[in-house]
């Protein structure tokens, strides 16, 4: 949880081997053995996560490397790389759209192709690291909500979308966004969520090798990708189930940057760590997918 932390999750675990199966059983898929797993007593995730990291982990040592789940899978022929594609579904979409995770390859049906790719981070903390270009709002006359390209990191652990101060601002702005300081959260109110409902507007995201110029792909996210309402009484009580909020968070600084699963829902990301790069695409949601 390294990156995590710039973003205030914190929590121990313990760790332990175990073996993982993927999927459901009788599926016909792997079962890996003596597989790093870790229980956090942490709050601050509520799903399940996969790591598909082909680095080895390492404890109290560095000459006792043990193999990720993608080193165990190619190691052991069950895949032939250590790529991945992966998007984290649509289910907002009608007929609803889970996520799909390829493993040792990509999904040709779950994205439109471009050609534009960006070299994995030095960093192994932050590979996924691309430039925002701009952030748009397709409604006439409306200015961008960024213009002053940044670097954000693409984390599928995390939920919301961190960007600078000022261009949550600019959100607030265009999409009538109350900010709560004691959930730390956008709230939407009845009458403003109705309207974009009824308006659904689109905003693009035009990412790049840079911050600046160069080859460019835009990845269209509309307005239901953002409209979300909490499922529990969490805050203390202070924020009831049901409230509507809008998944954008306030980075204090560039380390805070980060493009999560809200982003994912309507993008496709693909790893390629034997050519050393990755591209980000925009999402298709097919009736059937093949691998």
């Amino acid at each position: 949880m390294y990156e995590e932390e710039f973003l205030g999750y914190r929590g121990s675990a313990h760790y332990g081997y175990d073996n993982v199966t993927l999927g459901l059983n009788g599926a016909g898929l792997p079962t890996l053995q003596h597989q790093v797993i870790a229980g956090f007593g942490t709050k601050g995730f509520y799903l399940g996560i996969l790591g598909i990291s082909p680095l080895p982990l390492n404890f109290t040592t560095l000459d006792d490397p043990q193999l990720s789940l993608l080193g165990t899978s190619e190691n052991e022929a069950k895949i032939p790389s250590h790529s991945w594609g992966y998007t984290a579904g649509a289910y907002y979409r009608e007929p609803k759209v889970f996520g799909s995770l390829t493993l040792g390859g990509y999904d040709l049906t779950r994205f439109v192709a471009n050609d534009v790719t960006v070299a994995l981070g030095a960093d192994q903390s932050r590979d996924l690291l691309i430039g925002i270009q701009s952030i748009t709002l397709d409604t006439p006359g409306s200015p961008p909500l960024l213009s002053t390209g940044i670097y954000s990191f693409i984390n599928s652990m995390v939920s919301h979308i961190w960007l600078p101060v000022e261009v949550c601002q600019a959100f607030e702005r265009a999409f009538n966004l109350t900010w709560s300081d004691i959930a730390e959260m956008y709230l939407v109110d009845h009458a403003t969520h109705a309207a974009f409902v009824a308006q659904n507007p689109t905003i693009t995201f035009k990412l790049g090798q840079s911050s600046t110029g160069g080859s460019s792909v835009d990845i269209v996210m509309p307005y239901k990708a953002f409209d979300l309402a909490t499922t529990a009484l969490d805050f203390n009580g202070s924020i009831p189930s049901g409230t509507r909020y809008f998944p954008l968070k306030r980075a204090q600084n560039s380390t805070q940057y980060t493009l999560g699963r809200t982003f994912l829902q309507e993008a496709y990301v693909i790893a390629d760590y034997e050519r050393g790069n990755f591209s980000v695409s925009q999402a298709l949601f097919p009736a059937t997918s093949v691998a």
